[in-house]
């Protein structure tokens, strides 16, 4: 009986240090794209089902999906060790919206600060936080995560 080895995948443990998103993206140049299309609309506009596949290219980068922040790599090797550097607690501050702590009475009380008066209450940020571009669209939904488990926990019985 012949068997085929498995390849296990590890998931990559990027983070944006710019707006905290984690999802990663390769950037290719001079790609052929094909997309397969399905129907014409009325308007003129086209349907497609999809199904994409593509060919050529050459290697651009690396970015982040939602706020395009170029990583400074110039291959996979360069990035598993960014990436690494990245998540190296001791030699990188952290951002604004992975310190903020949803269970932490103060960090809601500066929270409610913030929409009142329209700033951080004085001396509440730690003086080596990063503030990404898009801090309050990652705060935003870590206090609307937090609170969506919080009522489903209070109607679990």
């Amino acid at each position: 009986m012949k068997t085929t080895p498995i390849n296990f995948v590890s998931p990559i443990n990027f983070v944006c240090p710019e707006c905290g998103s984690e999802i990663l993206e390769e950037v290719s140049i001079g790609i052929v794209q094909y997309t397969d299309v399905t129907g014409i609309r009325a308007g003129g506009e086209l349907e497609y089902d999809g199904n994409t596949y593509s060919e050529g290219g050459d290697f651009d980068g690396y970015q982040c999906h939602a706020c395009h922040f170029e990583i400074p790599v110039d291959g996979p090797e360069q990035l598993l060790e960014w990436i690494a550097n990245q998540n190296d607690e001791d030699e990188k501050p952290k951002n604004l919206v992975e310190w903020f702590d949803v269970n932490n009475f103060d960090h809601i009380k500066a929270y409610n600060h913030l929409l009142i008066h329209g700033c951080w209450p004085e001396d509440f940020l730690p003086e080596d936080i990063e503030i990404p571009n898009v801090w309050q669209v990652g705060l935003a939904n870590k206090l609307a995560n937090a609170y969506v488990e919080e009522s489903y926990r209070a109607h679990e019985i």
